[in-house]
């Protein structure tokens, strides 16, 4: 018996204007790498990023959470009132990081949480309060982001 069925991937024959047949066993799935669709940079990596400076790091106890490397990860500050900003340092990339950045909280203090600075191989993350102004995050804050290469 052929475990085996073709399967059509319309959605990339609409976004790309192409038709792609892979034939695979009906129990599996397609992993193409980026290369096929014209990515040949980095993007996104598995490479867990760690705190360089900021988010209460150091003397205190914020630590990187939770991670599924560049693309979704999260920091603790575990406690402490951290400082209103940290600098998370990433694997290097062709021209910078953009992240896309929240705090998980109900607090004025922690309104906009965003990137202000980028190197290749590194982001600053700010916090800032209902007033616009730059504010220290909250007690105890939970920072959720997700980073990509350009």
């Amino acid at each position: 018996m052929n475990t085996k069925k073709t399967v059509i991937y319309s959605v990339l024959s609409l976004i790309f204007g192409i038709l792609i047949a892979v034939t695979t066993p009906a129990w599996s799935y397609i992993q193409a790498p980026l290369s096929a669709l014209g990515i040949n940079t980095l993007w996104v990596s598995g490479t867990a990023p760690y705190i360089n400076s900021g988010f209460g790091y150091g003397a205190t106890s914020a630590v990187l959470a939770k991670s599924n490397g560049t693309g979704a990860f999260e920091i603790a500050t575990n406690g402490v009132t951290p400082p209103a900003s940290g600098v998370i340092v990433l694997p290097q990339a062709t021209n910078g990081w953009s992240c896309n950045t929240y705090t998980e909280t109900s607090s004025a203090s922690a309104v906009v949480t965003k990137q202000i600075a980028s190197t290749i191989s590194s982001v600053t993350i700010d916090n800032f309060n209902s007033s616009g102004a730059e504010s220290s995050f909250p007690t105890s804050a939970v920072i959720h982001a997700s980073c990509f290469a350009y």
